[in-house]
């Protein structure tokens, strides 16, 4: 998010960047599926990973097969949660 100045940006800021450009939003931050419950918003789907200590690599091969599961929900609005062997997916908006 740095390249895009986001780095220091509140949940909501992010969220708004992601809605207007189109993007998914992979985070660690449970905050970010609160927040879609919220305001009951359709976009941007977001990914939320439940693991922690993972390195890079770990990160970005977990990130690509959620997306080979996920990829139809998350094109139409989803809030994902993936804690390893587990996927859990919930249409937007969140009810």
């Amino acid at each position: 998010m740095s390249e895009a100045g986001l780095d220091r940006a509140e949940d909501q800021e992010i969220l708004a960047f992601a809605r207007q450009g189109g993007w998914v939003c992979a985070t660690f931050d449970h905050d970010f599926h609160a927040h879609l419950a919220l305001t009951q918003s359709g976009q941007p789907s977001v990914v939320f990973v439940r693991l922690e200590g993972l390195d890079t690599e770990a990160q970005v091969e977990l990130i690509r097969s959620v997306w080979r599961v996920c990829a139809e929900a998350l094109a139409r609005g989803a809030a994902v949660s993936v804690d390893g062997p587990s996927v859990r997916i919930r249409e937007l908006p969140l009810r």
